[in-house]
């Protein structure tokens, strides 16, 4: 009797600090990053912090849509952009035309691997899925 009243008290005390050792961290990033950043003209600015980063993409149903060719001279269509790192570590594209009132879904390419916005809570998964995703309002 009394090691089961010994063991219920160390859990009721103990367990809720093994919780506190539980909580997800914060992104390291820089403190300061927006992304994604809806500007005044409704243009939409993207930024990732990826300082060891080779290559960075955005692609997504806001991300005007370009033709390339494959290497047998095959045209097609995809909604991708090359990322400049013009801050040191931090990768951005603004695209070049306002965009409507919508939900958007995007994600960044970076080396090759597709990821979501780390800087963005706002995610909708599909079935294999999931995608950042940021509100243009008023309209």
């Amino acid at each position: 009797m009394g090691k089961n009243i010994f063991f219920s008290a160390f859990l009721l005390f103990f367990m809720p600090l093994f919780s506190a050792f539980a909580q997800q961290s914060i992104w390291g990033g820089p403190q300061s990053l927006v992304s994604p950043q809806i500007n005044d003209d409704k243009t939409v600015t993207f930024r990732l912090f990826a300082p060891d980063a080779y290559s960075v993409q955005v692609t997504g149903d806001c991300i005007p849509e370009k033709s390339f060719f494959s290497p047998d001279g095959d045209e097609y269509k995809a909604r991708i952009a090359e990322m400049v790192d013009d801050e040191p570590g931090v990768w951005e594209y603004t695209l070049p035309e306002p965009l409507e009132s919508e939900l958007y879904s995007y994600n960044f390419i970076v080396d090759g691997v597709k990821i979501t916005d780390p800087s963005n809570v706002y995610m909708i998964r599909d079935v294999a899925s999931v995608f950042s995703v940021f509100i243009v309002d008023g309209g």
